[in-house]
């Protein structure tokens, strides 16, 4: 009696390590996961961002009459395209000139050649080329504009870098999904295949393939759970160190973020783990006896 004793305690301490197995495996590539499209989710809205903030300077006419521009300036709020408007008069621009220059440079030249501008940022929707040749042309046919300019080649550049960023990103997504993939399935295989005598067992004895499956399956929804919520864990600790060190960072992490990126962990744990036991405890109903070690 002694020897099977010995086999058992060895049983269940493999049972129980090929358990945890997969429990350490899911949570630490979900985890993975969840990182990956945080970031996804920042570089975007940074870039986006860095867009919306590179204006277009609009340069008025000397000759126009300030109720002219008031009226440019309301209807131009009203484009889908306009975000924000910053104003700049004739005397704002000279004051902060001389400011600049330390000395008061009308009193040395006797007028003020500066004229009134404004800076007109837009939607990152609106931040590409040929949204901008439109917005250049609106601003450029009024008779309060004397010339338009803007950062084109920086925003080309931009919009070139979030191109490039996104099939990047995009790439290590789905070599990621597939390690994750791959790893959670072994582990799982490595613990039915640990049970694999109790289920031929079970077998032997009449029961019916579902009735065997079912606590496997439940067993491997659990895993999956558990697993989900320990990435979802260390996610909310590591977001948490990172906004204790970086403060300024917290602008970027908004609440649809943290539902997307918990569902995805959650539904996908969940899933993955499902979807990898059902074909494994089928392995070995099907297999033959004879060659099951």
């Amino acid at each position: 009696m002694q020897p099977m004793n010995q086999e058992e305690k060895f049983n269940k301490r493999r049972l129980r390590s090929s358990y945890a197995n997969v429990i350490f495996s899911v949570s630490l590539m979900l985890y993975l996961c969840g990182l990956l499209l945080l970031f996804v989710f920042n570089t975007n809205f940074i870039i986006d961002n860095l867009r919306e903030n590179i204006g277009i300077t609009v340069v008025l006419d000397d000759d126009v009459d300030d109720v002219d521009v008031r009226f440019f300036l309301k209807k131009l709020y009203l484009k889908p395209f306009t975000k924000e408007i910053t104003y700049t008069s004739k005397d704002e621009a000279a004051a902060e000139l001389a400011q600049d220059l330390g000395e008061n440079f009308i009193e040395f030249i006797g007028f003020n050649p500066l004229p009134s501008s404004f800076e007109l940022k837009v939607y990152s929707d609106y931040s590409n080329n040929d949204s901008l040749k439109v917005i250049y042309d609106v601003l450029k046919t009024n008779k309060c504009v004397s010339s338009v300019s803007a950062q084109y080649d920086m925003i080309d550049n931009l919009n070139k870098t979030k191109v490039r960023l996104s099939i990047i990103l995009i790439a290590l997504n789905v070599l990621l999904l597939f390690i994750i993939i791959v790893v959670i399935n072994n582990a799982i295989k490595l613990s039915i295949y640990a049970n694999r005598q109790q289920i031929k067992t079970m077998q032997m004895i009449g029961a019916t393939a579902a009735f065997i499956r079912r606590p496997y399956l439940l067993k491997g929804l659990i895993q999956g759970v558990i697993g989900a919520t320990i990435s979802a864990i260390l996610l909310s600790l590591t977001i948490c160190v990172i906004v204790m060190y970086y403060p300024d960072i917290q602008i970027l992490l908004s609440p649809i973020q943290f539902v997307l990126v918990f569902g995805f962990v959650y539904v996908f744990g969940v899933l993955i783990a499902f979807l990898t036991t059902y074909p494994a405890v089928n392995k070995y109903l099907n297999v033959k006896m004879k060659i099951l070690y």
